[in-house]
């Protein structure tokens, strides 16, 4: 009560002539810091806002400002978290063989062996002499080879090895075959009763890459920590 009995007087005063509204927020010679007379006008302008602006008015403004300050703390609060968030480490690779008694033959045959690389955005299963069609690698041409190292899985008949999240000794060696288009994609757009009719066309560049080869070196120590499935 007295903080408001405070702030009619001052608004009252503030209303003669001899003392106009920037006289009172000037900087005075009392020795108050800047902070405590930025906080002082932030106060007196809420007042003033309160107490002249109209209640149904006020009510519409805060419908649309307290959701978007919400969403601002809330995209704050996130950004804060990812940023306090520590990405996980890489680990080994997971070796599991199979059939611990019948051993494993190093390296595998080529024709028994395949691999789940990462081409673009999308995965893929290969083997050797297997044909991909993939979205179009703008860096490469026609019979330039293409090495993938972001393999995440290295399978044969005698074992799997597991990336976490890639196997780092592992390689898939490719050969650009051919840089096409994609068929056709019809795009009808109509609106009824406006006459409006637009038909048209969309062909996507793609590539085609041939597997020459699935390259994985195991290390002695992997095989230490080899693991059996029976």
């Amino acid at each position: 009560m007295l903080a408001k009995s405070l702030f009619r007087q001052a608004a009252a005063f503030l209303k003669k002539p001899v003392m106009p509204y920037q006289n009172l927020l000037a900087p005075t010679s009392y020795g108050f810091s800047e902070f405590f007379r930025e906080r002082d006008k932030a106060e007196y302008i809420l007042y003033e806002d309160n107490r002249v602006m109209d209640k149904q008015y006020r009510k519409i403004t805060n419908n649309w400002k307290k959701p978007l300050e919400k969403k601002r703390l809330r995209r704050e609060r996130k950004l804060a978290e990812k940023e306090a968030q520590q990405p996980p480490q890489p680990e080994p690779e997971k070796f599991v063989v199979h059939s611990p008694s019948q051993g494993i033959e190093l390296p595998p045959k080529d024709n028994e062996v395949f691999a789940v690389i990462q081409v673009g955005g999308s995965q893929h299963k290969v083997v050797k002499d297997d044909i991909v069609v993939t979205e179009q690698l703008k860096d490469y041409d026609i019979n330039d080879q293409v090495v993938f190292e972001k393999v995440f899985l290295i399978g044969s008949k005698d074992y799997t090895s597991i990336g976490r999240p890639f196997i780092d000794s592992a390689r898939v060696y490719a050969t650009v075959e051919e840089m096409t288009l994609s068929e056709k994609v019809i795009i009808f757009k109509k609106r009824r009763r406006k006459g409006y009719k637009r038909n048209r066309g969309s062909r996507h560049p793609l590539t085609v890459l041939r597997i020459d080869k699935i390259e994985h070196e195991v290390a002695p120590d992997t095989l230490e920590k080899a693991v059996s499935l029976v």
